[in-house]
């Protein structure tokens, strides 16, 4: 029935998403989806596979398969499409792709349009035709493919048949629609502005941590630090305290966790002789802290000359 034969082949080609009793997302590629690809390519497609569906353990043959053989774009007018075929095998229910070698010698590019099956030779099946396109079927191949012949070597010693090929691209497709060298040329740009861009973001970042490091001697505030008898101020990144405050509460919190970590019970710090309202501050500033210089920001407030670097980090209020 060909009314039920094109409503399965609707079926096989939708696009809808549908688990198939295979598990997967969409049905196998039939017949259907080759002769579509070849009339939105405008090229002809022939598919080389075998005739039987087998086993890939043992090679037992399970149902026959129909997928190989010719598939032309006659949807459209043969002037209008590009006669060297594309040749796809399949395999193991795979299709791949098959090219010729560049510059491989005199030999003829071309592909058989015959298979040879038990010593008898046989012409490859042209997909979809009508009953007319059936009876010009040599015509056809002749208007869509650069069909020649080939001479073989018999299976009888001595004998010699001629058989029809299409010939294969040698790379004679046009420049303007030839599109590997534009595609390759593309790629090549894009990975060269990937280069450049992955070393100037690699520049700016080391140029911004330098940055961030200068500006940190500018975050300071007009408040002065918590800190009992701190002569400094408070900074934005260390508020409430000021760098050096902050830096030592941090070592202090460092060793304290370290001693924790080492099971060891002596307190860090006796919180109880701090005052109630300076429990949560680190202890007093004295000149001892003062022994080294501080690494991070000066205290300055602006009421306060500007001093060199040296002098500004070590910089008190005024009495």
């Amino acid at each position: 029935n060909w009314d039920d034969e094109w409503d399965n082949l609707i079926k096989m080609a939708s696009a809808e998403t549908s688990v198939a009793h295979t598990g997967l997302q969409y049905t196998s590629l039939e017949e259907i989806h080759i002769f579509v690809l070849a009339n939105v390519l405008r090229r002809p497609i022939i598919v080389v596979a075998d005739k039987m569906l087998r086993s890939l353990q043992s090679g037992s043959s399970f149902s026959p398969l129909n997928v190989g053989g010719i598939y032309l774009p006659l949807h459209w007018s043969a002037d209008d499409c590009y006669r060297y075929p594309i040749i796809l095998a399949y395999d193991s229910m795979h299709f791949t792709p098959l090219v010729i070698l560049k510059d491989s010698g005199p030999e003829i590019k071309a592909v058989p349009l015959v298979s040879c099956e038990r010593g008898r030779v046989e012409d490859l099946k042209v997909h979809f035709l009508t009953d007319a396109e059936e009876r010009e079927k040599e015509k056809l191949m002749r208007d869509y493919l650069m069909v020649i012949e080939i001479p073989v070597q018999g299976w009888d010693p001595g004998t010699t048949h001629l058989i029809n090929a299409a010939k294969l691209d040698e790379g004679n497709l046009p420049k303007e629609i030839n599109l590997v060298e534009d595609y390759f040329q593309l790629v090549q740009h894009e990975y060269k502005r990937w280069k450049e861009n992955s070393e100037f973001i690699g520049k700016e970042t080391g140029v911004r941590n330098r940055l961030e490091l200068q500006l940190s001697q500018l975050s300071l505030m007009e408040a002065k630090c918590e800190t009992p008898k701190c002569p400094f101020y408070m900074s934005v990144n260390t508020q409430p305290f000021c760098h050096e405050c902050s830096e030592q509460r941090q070592k202090a919190n460092l060793v304290k966790r370290q001693h924790l970590r080492s099971g060891s019970e002596k307190p860090w710090v006796n919180r109880s002789s701090y005052p109630k309202d300076e429990r949560h501050n680190p202890p007093a500033w004295t000149s001892e802290n003062s022994s080294t210089e501080p690494c991070s920001a000066p205290p300055t407030a602006p009421s306060l000359f500007l001093y060199s670097e040296t002098t500004a980090m070590k910089c008190r209020t005024p009495d």
